[in-house]
């Protein structure tokens, strides 16, 4: 999917969303060198009860 958003799509970042409770899918995103973003808050969850965190992760293009 990386190769694909790079080289079909032409996109210059990609950005992964993870939920904050699936450690694996966290752990997935680093291991195909997809990087942390400092968390941000969302409006729209401020009044949601026992909403679960969402973690980002973005990859620049190479050279970028």
């Amino acid at each position: 999917m990386v190769e694909f958003g790079f080289t079909t799509l032409r996109a210059a970042h990609l950005l992964i969303r993870c939920r904050d409770d699936n450690p694996r899918s966290c752990a997935v995103a680093e291991a195909v060198g997809f990087h942390p973003v400092p968390p941000q808050p969302h409006r729209w969850a401020l009044g949601v009860r026992n909403a679960t965190p969402i973690r980002y992760y973005v990859r620049k293009q190479t050279g970028q």
